[in-house]
C-alpha cells in the first residue's frame, strides 16, 4: 500500500502544477508505475489505477492542442488507451491533430481495441512496428497483438507474449503475458511453454493481485492439453509448484484434481490427489478433499471398490457447499453403478475392479457409465 499512496501524492502534485504538457506526460508513466504495483501485491494501487485514468481523461479534454501534437503526449494516449481509458475523449483530442503515420496507426489502433473493435485493432496494430517505439509502449503493443491474435494463431501469439516479457521485466506487462502465455500454451498445446512461463510466474510473481487468474489459468492448461497424456509427469509439475508456500502447494494440487476430476481427466485427477494427500495432515479437511476427487473419479473407472470405499470414509463437515455436492454425486452414481440398469430384478452386483468397468458389459451398463462420467462434472471445477 505504501508504493500506491505515494504514486498518488506524486499525481497529486503534478495534477496540481497546472502545466497541461507535464501533467499528461508524466500521469502516464505514474499510471504504468501504479500497475506494476498491483504485480507486486499492492492493493491499494487498483483504486489508485481507477483515480488516474479518470483524471487523466479530464487531462486530455483539457489539453492544448499544441502540447498534444507531442509525440510523447501522443503515445502517452496509447497508453492511456490501452489501460481501459475513454475512447470517446481520446478521438475527440485526436481528430484534429496532425499525426504522422506511424503513430496514427499506432493510436487508430489503440482506439479500437478500447472499443472492443478486434478486427480493425488487428489491422491497424499489424502495421505498427514494434522496434520502432519506446520499450515500456513496444511492449504494451506486444502484448495486445498478442491478446487479439491468440485464436487464429497461437503460436503468434506466443512469440510475442515472449517478446513482451523481455521487453518489461518484472511490470504488469512481463505478469500479463505470462499469465497468457500458459492459457495459450494450454490450447496449443505447447507443454515446454506451459511448464516454463508456470515456474516463472510462480518464481517472480508470487504475490500478484491476479494470482488467482494465475490459478485458474494453469489449472485450466494442465486440464485443456491433458497433461500426464501430452507427455508431462507428476515430478515436474511438483517441480513447478515446490517454491510455493506448504498451504499454497497443498491448494494448487487439489485445485487441479477437482478440476481434472469435473473433466474426466483420470490420471492427473488421482496423481495430483495423492499429491496433495502426501502434504496433508490425517484427518484435515485437505485429506478429505483429496479422498473426495481420488474416489469420485475411481468410481466410473478402474478401483470401483476403492473409490466408493474412500467416498463413505469422508467427514462432510471438512467440505464446503461444492465438494458435498458432487460427494452427494459421487455416491449416488456409486449405488446406480452397483445396482446396474440391465439387471433391475436381479441381486445388485458388484462391477468388476480389473479390466475397467465398461468392457464386456451390456450398452445399458455402458451408457450409465457415459452419464455417471457427465454429473460429476463441474461446471465451475476451479472453484
Amino acid at each position: 500500500m505504501v508504493l500506491a499512496a505515494t504514486q498518488l501524492i506524486a499525481v497529486s502534485s503534478v495534477w496540481a502544477s497546472g502545466d497541461t504538457n507535464l501533467q499528461f506526460r508524466n500521469s502516464a508513466r505514474t499510471l504504468e508505475r501504479v500497475q506494476d504495483a498491483t504485480a507486486s501485491g499492492d492493493s491499494a494501487a487498483v483504486e489508485v489505477q481507477s483515480k488516474l485514468i479518470i483524471q487523466m481523461g479530464t487531462d486530455l479534454m483539457n489539453a492544448k492542442q499544441s502540447d498534444l501534437q507531442d509525440v510523447r503526449n501522443l503515445r502517452a494516449v496509447a497508453v492511456y488507451l490501452f489501460s481501459g481509458g475513454n475512447p470517446n475523449v481520446a478521438e475527440r483530442r485526436l481528430i484534429p491533430l496532425k499525426i504522422d503515420p506511424e503513430n496514427k496507426v499506432l493510436l487508430d489502433g489503440a482506439l479500437a481495441y478500447a472499443r472492443g473493435d478486434k478486427a480493425s485493432a488487428i489491422k491497424f496494430l499489424g502495421n505498427v512496428d514494434i522496434a520502432s517505439l519506446p520499450p515500456t509502449l513496444a511492449g504494451r503493443v506486444a502484448l495486445v497483438k498478442a491478446i487479439l491474435t491468440s485464436a487464429e494463431d497461437p503460436k503468434a501469439a506466443l512469440s510475442l507474449l515472449g517478446t513482451a516479457r523481455a521487453l518489461m521485466p518484472g511490470t504488469l506487462v512481463e505478469e500479463g503475458a505470462l499469465r497468457r502465455c500458459i492459457s495459450f500454451a494450454g490450447k496449443l498445446p505447447d507443454i515446454e511453454q506451459l511448464e516454463h512461463c508456470a515456474s516463472a510466474y510462480i518464481r517472480r510473481f508470487p504475490v500478484s493481485l491476479y494470482w488467482a487468474d494465475f490459478e485458474e489459468s494453469f489449472t485450466l492448461g494442465l486440464i485443456e492439453m491433458d497433461y500426464l497424456k501430452a507427455g508431462g509427469t507428476m515430478p515436474r509439475l511438483n517441480v513447478i509448484l515446490k517454491d510455493l508456500p506448504a498451504a499454497d502447494y497443498r491448494k494448487m494440487l487439489l485445485m487441479i484434481s477437482k478440476a481434472a476430476t469435473g473433466h474426466g481427466r483420470r490420471s492427473l485427477a488421482i496423481s495430483s490427489a495423492q499429491s496433495a494427500r502426501e502434504l496433508s495432515r490425517a484427518g484435515s479437511a485437505e485429506m478429505a478433499r483429496s479422498n473426495l476427487y481420488e474416489g469420485a473419479i475411481l468410481i466410473v473407472e478402474e478401483g470401483y471398490e476403492l473409490g466408493k470405499t474412500k467416498l463413505e470414509k469422508i467427514d462432510r463437515s471438512f467440505l464446503d457447499p461444492s465438494d458435498r455436492s458432487l460427494l452427494e454425486k459421487a455416491l449416488e452414481l456409486s449405488r446406480q453403478i452397483a445396482r446396474r440398469p440391465d439387471t433391475a430384478e436381479e441381486e445388485p452386483i458388484k462391477p468388476p475392479m480389473s479390466a475397467g468397468l465398461e468392457k464386456d458389459q451390456p450398452p445399458a451398463y455402458a451408457s450409465l457409465m457415459a452419464r455417471a462420467k457427465t454429473a460429476l462434472a463441474d461446471p465451475d471445477p476451479t472453484k
